[in-house]
């Protein structure tokens, strides 16, 4: 994938959340085995959205799974409970991400 469109996105996130690093990625292209168009009714609309098949993008990269990401960081606002969340991720066989999930430094707006 191309860092530079992904820093490009940057933009669109909260200055309030430059202490968490977060990388959000905008793709421009569905031309991949990886990627899929589909609905989603979300807060009560009929959303397109795109999906990302992480699992085969590794094996189209030929990336482990679990090196694509640096943590979880838990928002200011989230509900997620984070020991339930991390017996989630264990459960999923991912038991070096379960032990990175943090909770955010930044203030709810």
């Amino acid at each position: 994938m191309d860092l530079e469109k992904g820093r490009i996105s940057s933009c669109y996130k909260h200055p309030s959340f430059k202490s968490e690093k977060e990388v959000r990625y905008i793709i421009l292209c569905t031309e991949r085995p990886y990627l899929r168009v589909d609905y989603k009714l979300i807060g009560g609309l009929i959303r397109k959205v795109l999906v990302l098949d992480l699992g085969k993008l590794c094996v189209n990269e030929n990336v482990h799974f679990e090196t694509l990401f640096d943590g979880i960081i838990l928002g200011p606002r989230s509900k997620q409970n984070e020991y339930d969340l991390r017996c989630f991720i264990e459960s999923l066989g991912l038991k070096d991400l379960a032990k990175k999930i943090t909770k955010s430094k930044c203030l709810p707006r």
